[in-house]
């Protein structure tokens, strides 16, 4: 596939996934701020975002498996299922030294409400949070799928499974998440 250098002026990377080649860009510095794809899309679909975002944050847009320019193996060899798909992304942004977000539905009064909550680095006690906040709602409400999140909090250490330090317990942040909010 040829795409237009003026429509799409990044350089892709590649992750081996058991034999297969996982497509992402890894654009700019700063604190990751990662986007993923829904079916049928790839990574193009967040061009713009990422060509506003690499000059203050570190932009990490994969395609996945299947899509883009990453391999198109058949059913045989590769499972189309969500769950390899959050598997080929918790093994990029581990490769990636990438730390915890998460998205959370949070149960407000009957209806639920779609909170991101953050873990920082322990380094990064200067970040402003507020601005951070302020960026990301900003940029998520010019988006269909991230338009209704209009809630950021900040968590100091996730809930995890100790045997693992990588499975958030998603249940057990969103009662966090209320509590917040309540």
């Amino acid at each position: 596939m040829k795409i237009p250098k003026h429509l799409y002026p990044f350089d892709g990377h590649y992750l081996n996934l058991n034999g297969l080649r996982y497509h992402y860009l890894d654009e700019g510095s700063g604190d990751p701020v990662v986007m993923v794809h829904g079916n049928p899309t790839w990574s193009f679909y967040y061009r713009e975002l990422v060509k506003a975002l690499r000059g203050s944050y570190r932009t990490i847009v994969p395609d996945h498996m299947g899509c883009g320019f990453s391999d198109k193996p058949d059913d045989h060899h590769y499972h189309y299922t969500l769950a390899q798909r959050v598997e080929d992304l918790e093994a990029l942004l581990k490769h990636l030294d990438v730390y915890r977000t998460a998205l959370a539905g949070v149960n407000m009064d009957g209806n639920i409400r779609l909170v991101l909550c953050m873990e920082l680095e322990e380094d990064s006690k200067g970040v402003d949070k507020e601005k951070v906040k302020r960026e990301l709602l900003e940029l998520g409400a010019t988006k269909p799928h991230t338009k209704d999140i209009r809630t950021i909090l900040f968590h100091d250490a996730f809930p995890v499974d100790v045997r693992h330090n990588a499975k958030i317990f998603r249940d057990k942040l969103a009662v966090w998440a209320e509590r917040k909010l309540t």
